[in-house]
């Protein structure tokens, strides 16, 4: 592995969705050697770094491996079977950091993440049932997941660290799945805002879920869209990643009964992404988890009303903070009583707390942990 005596420590950032790419800056440090290996996708997309692509194979699994095993530490980036058998075949000496996204636990939690109408069309389309009895059909399948489920419950005990979005998660998600490595608070300063919108600025339009998922719950709050009189206002669906199934379908259905809708159906840049924000008067994402962390800090920072569900961990975060961030159940009220946006004053509000929390979750306390965790000094970490 490389040396600790070394100029620089070697990190090995293993990616397989160029969406999270830029996650690797948070490492940019003169003491940090960054190194990306992309699985299944090409290097076009970040240029900051030296870059690698491979794939699925015995070949590239055993290469990327050397790789590894000759570094300081490696990130890796949505824990999946792929990466767990890379982990698990990973030098002792060698630091393990996980860089949590949610999905890889919560979607062991079905009744907890979904709403009674998500579930309630899930069964009634098959999608559970469908998915269960093809399974039954297929033994290899079977004992190809019960090997993989084994192969990722040692990658996670071989993991010395994990980034969460906060200490509140890790604690929430520890107490279902007991002894996780550690947590490394994820930094929020990339998030500082630029400019204070002004209230005249927005228009009236609402934006809703961050993507297909399912997580989105997004039928429960068509359902309210459809029960309550809306004058002069347009929804923004954001729906350009995530499986496409029975559930989609039936969300696109559900839309063809609502007037002054879009549908974002391709990823967009950059400065289009920041441009709806800019221009829009409330989020509201109905997650039961914590999700769409890029759309709700850019929705803080451009002063859009947020309504999130309680059960996300987010809200409570959030709330804890000092935002000011709305239950959903208040939505329907709210939409009756033109009272979607926030005012001037809670706009600011908000934006000041953004750079709190920028503030104090900064990029420079996260890499000194980084650089702790990776040479030992556990005392140093999230003081």
């Amino acid at each position: 592995m490389g040396s600790l005596n070394d100029n620089k420590l070697k990190m090995v950032h293993i990616h397989s969705d160029k969406k999270f790419l830029k996650m690797v800056e948070d490492f940019n440090h003169p003491s940090i050697e960054n190194e990306i290996i992309l699985i299944g996708i090409t290097n076009k997309e970040q240029q900051n770094f030296c870059t690698r692509t491979f794939f699925e194979t015995k070949k590239d699994c055993s290469e990327i491996i050397d790789i590894c095993n000759s570094s300081n530490a490696i990130v890796i980036y949505n824990l999946d079977n792929f990466k767990s058998t890379i982990i698990n075949n990973i030098h002792s000496d060698v630091k393990i950091i996980w860089r949590f996204f949610g999905s890889e636990l919560y979607k062991q939690l079905p009744k907890k993440m979904y709403s009674p109408l998500t579930l309630n069309m899930m069964s009634k389309s098959g999608i559970i049932q469908k998915a269960h009895k093809i399974l039954l059909k297929c033994v290899s399948v079977i004992l190809s997941r019960k090997f993989h489920r084994l192969e990722r419950k040692k990658a996670m005990s071989r993991i010395d660290y994990m980034i969460t979005i906060s200490e509140l998660e890790h604690k929430y998600i520890n107490n279902i799945w007991p002894q996780l490595p550690p947590y490394i608070q994820a930094p929020y300063s990339h998030h500082a805002p630029k400019f204070t919108p002004l209230l005249c600025d927005k228009n009236p339009i609402m934006i809703v879920g961050h993507s297909r998922s399912m997580y989105n719950n997004h039928l429960d709050v068509i359902k309210i869209l459809q029960t309550t009189k809306i004058d002069n206002f347009s929804f923004i669906f954001f729906f350009s990643y995530g499986d496409e199934n029975l559930y989609t379908s039936a969300v696109r259905f559900e839309l063809t009964k609502l007037d002054n809708v879009k549908l974002v159906e391709e990823f967009l840049s950059k400065d289009q992404f920041q441009s709806i924000y800019k221009n829009a008067a409330s989020l509201v994402i109905n997650s039961y988890r914590q999700l769409g962390g890029s759309n709700i800090m850019e929705a803080l920072k451009n002063g859009v009303k947020i309504y999130l569900n309680k059960k996300n961990l987010h809200f409570k975060f959030l709330t804890d903070h000092g935002f000011h961030v709305f239950e959903i159940n208040l939505l329907k009220k709210d939409l009756l009583t033109n009272n979607i946006m926030l005012t001037q004053k809670e706009m600011i509000h908000n934006i000041n707390m953004v750079s709190k929390l920028a503030s104090t979750y900064t990029k420079t306390k996260f890499q000194s942990q980084i650089i702790s965790a990776i040479s030992g000094k556990k005392e140093e970490l999230n003081e």
